[in-house]
This record gives C-alpha cells, sequence and structure tokens, in this order.
C-alpha cells in the first residue's frame, strides 16, 4: 500500500505546528517571518512574497496551482460523492452512482483556483503595506500558511459528516432512496 508523506514544520520554542508539506510540495508563497500564536516568539519561513519571487518562482508556483485545482478538484469531488451518497442512499448500499462528482469537482477545483488568487492578493497587500513586519494573523482560519492540511481537514470532515448524517437519518427513521 502506497504511503503519503508529509512534514509537520513546527516553531523552534514552543513546537507550535504553523505548516504541513504533504509530500514535499510547497508553492514557497507566503509571509516570511511569522509570529508564533502561542510563545510569540518570530518564526523564519522558507516562503517568500509575490514581488520577491523570480520569473521562475511565478511559474512554479503556476504549476503548483495547476496541481492544487487538479488534486482537489478530484478529492473534494470524490469526498463530496462519498457524503452525498451515504446521504442519499445509506451506508449499506454498494457502489458509488456519481450524481454529484462532476458539479462538484468543478466547484472545489474553482474553490483551489480562487484560494490562489487570494494568497498572491494578500501577499501583495502584506508586501505593499507592511514589508518587515512579521505575519502576526491567526494561524488556523486563513489561506497564508499549512493550506494543504486544511484542505485535508475539510475533506475528511465532509466524508465523516456524510457518514455521521446517514447513521442519523438511520436513527431517526429516515428512509433512503433505493
Amino acid at each position: 500500500m502506497p504511503m503519503v508523506t508529509y512534514d509537520m514544520i513546527s516553531c523552534a520554542k514552543c513546537s507550535f505546528p504553523f505548516d504541513c508539506r504533504i509530500l514535499g510540495f510547497s508553492s514557497g508563497l507566503g509571509p516570511p517571518v511569522i509570529v508564533c500564536p502561542v510563545c510569540k516568539s518570530l518564526i523564519h519561513t522558507d516562503r517568500q512574497e509575490w514581488d520577491d519571487f523570480s520569473e521562475n518562482q511565478r511559474q512554479k508556483y503556476l504549476g503548483y496551482t495547476i496541481f492544487y485545482t487538479v488534486a482537489v478538484g478530484l478529492m473534494g469531488g470524490f469526498a463530496s460523492e462519498i457524503a452525498h451518497h451515504c446521504w442519499v442512499y445509506g451506508i449499506e448500499k454498494n457502489g458509488i452512482f456519481f450524481d454529484v462528482l462532476l458539479p462538484a469537482s468543478l466547484l472545489w477545483a474553482g474553490t483551489a483556483i480562487a484560494i490562489q488568487i487570494y494568497r498572491v492578493h494578500c501577499s501583495l497587500q502584506r508586501y505593499s503595506h507592511h514589508r518587515y513586519r512579521p505575519y502576526t494573523g491567526g494561524l488556523f482560519f486563513n489561506c497564508q500558511v499549512d493550506l494543504q492540511f486544511k484542505v485535508c481537514i475539510v475533506l475528511v470532515a465532509l466524508v465523516l459528516g456524510g457518514l455521521g448524517l446517514s447513521k442519523l437519518k438511520i436513527m431517526s427513521g429516515g428512509s433512503f432512496h433505493p
């Protein structure tokens, strides 16, 4: 069975995890220095702002955006299909009917593109207003760092939510489509 590897990057002082890289992938875009939300120490990341990117790094970001868009579109589409299947047909019904796979995949892919564009916008804003100020925003509810881990959490929550709703439907006596 293939193993997916990831690197969890943590604060050197208090070990608070602030970034995750699945299979070592990173677009490289983001705040170069952040303030640890736990111990308030400065963390130097290996990220750069958009204006500091070379032409090669910008092309690499575009390549990562295409990869992320396809990966998130497919994974999000299948996670949505599984959640939909559990809710509509129940857990016990075998097979996946691909009812929502295409529209869900397109929605997830569009969301990935929008997030990547938003990240460039945020980088340009940080660069123009606070070029040398460390990033102090919250680390969980943002798209600046650790995006891969957050997307994985949402996808797992979507599937588990579908399973949980299916169980609730069974317990409440609800019926499923044949």
